[in-house]
């Protein structure tokens, strides 16, 4: 069952999608093709919002957070702010340090997409359209179609796209989860699980160089709190996780990594058919106002599924889409609860 409604606000209207299955809602915004909520239950079955939320509609509109929205056409950071394609060299946006992130004026999160809504049984899906015109930054006149498909206790994201022009496509998703509600806890306690044993290097500048293995202080191989790794970073330039995590397998059917709230029971496994999950861990006060956050740290943690940042001035080819060729990924999250032992 869905809903549609709109949103008046000072910078703009928003049409909100609304989806109601039993044990999942997920109210979308074409804004960005942006995940607005998302409740699932918890093991008292009490239906909570497990992503945060801005406490302003319009803020969407700037969305600095990039709060729960499609990142595209590149996700990450690219080093200088440029790039060579083809023999031909692209200069962007500087908007991160001397670095791109996440296309700068040109990401996804900040344009409004077309949609259709398709019911199926026991499934229904918010298709978002979007012809992008060739610019100067990323060329090629590229179609997007993102398709967000609800039902049981699942959220999929299929990410597909098709240019005329060879270009550089990175696409992800930028949800903030938190699985105690959002306004209840931060996410330091909850636990975590991933199929991963290298992890990206970075830079100074926090930009993709190279591979290494990952050390056992920041390996999630094995299920444990987020607290420890978050605050071993605070010791150095970082100040929280913000890695790429390599998989050590690509396989849709593999669940891939776990997040876990003792205080709910909510667990929530994550499957892609993308070869990296870039875990952020908000590390910085927000501008934005957040829903009962008060600007604190650490209130969500992202699973950014994708392509390695940076990779095309890495001589690496997995960001460049080819003229007539098609990129198409899915990812999925799947919730449920783990009861306490007594």
């Amino acid at each position: 069952m869905y809903w549609l409604n709109k949103i008046f606000t000072s910078k703009g209207v928003i049409n909100q999608i609304n989806v109601i299955h039993n044990n999942i809602e997920v109210s979308l915004f074409d804004l960005g093709a942006t995940i607005y909520s998302l409740k699932t239950r918890d093991s008292n079955n009490n239906l909570d919002n497990v992503v945060l939320e801005l406490e302003e509609k319009e803020d969407y509109f700037k969305n600095d957070l990039y709060l729960n929205a499609t990142i595209g056409p590149h996700a990450g950071r690219i080093k200088n702010a440029e790039y060579s394609l083809n023999n031909k060299l692209y200069t962007l946006e500087k908007n991160h340090l001397s670095n791109n992130l996440h296309s700068g004026n040109d990401c996804f999160a900040k344009i409004i997409f077309d949609y259709e809504v398709i019911e199926e049984e026991n499934i229904t899906k918010v298709v978002f359209l979007k012809a992008i015109p060739d610019n100067s930054r990323f060329p090629g006149n590229q179609k997007v179609k993102i398709t967000y498909s609800v039902y049981e206790t699942t959220l999929e994201i299929e990410h597909k796209v098709t240019t005329d022009h060879d270009t550089v496509i990175n696409l992800t998703n930028h949800a903030y989860f938190n699985l105690s509600g959002t306004t209840k806890d931060n996410v330091l306690s909850h636990t975590l699980q991933i199929n991963s044993s290298n992890i990206v290097e970075t830079d100074e500048s926090f930009v993709s160089k190279n591979i290494v293995n990952i050390s056992k202080n920041m390996s999630f191989r094995e299920e444990k709190a987020l607290i420890g790794p978050v605050m071993l970073l605070r010791e150095t330039n970082f100040r929280g996780i913000d890695h790429s995590y390599i998989l050590d397998k690509i396989d849709y059917n593999l669940k891939q990594s776990t997040l876990f709230c003792d205080k709910t029971q909510r667990v929530m496994n994550v499957y892609t058919t993308y070869p990296i999950i870039h875990l952020y861990t908000d590390n910085f006060e927000h501008k934005e106002t957040l829903i009962s956050q008060n600007g604190r740290l650490n209130m969500g943690i992202c699973f950014e599924t994708q392509f390695m940042s940076n990779s095309i001035n890495l001589n690496e080819s997995s960001t460049t889409l080819k003229k007539d060729e098609i990129y198409h990924h899915f990812t999925k999250f799947e919730f449920s609860v783990r009861r306490r032992i007594k």
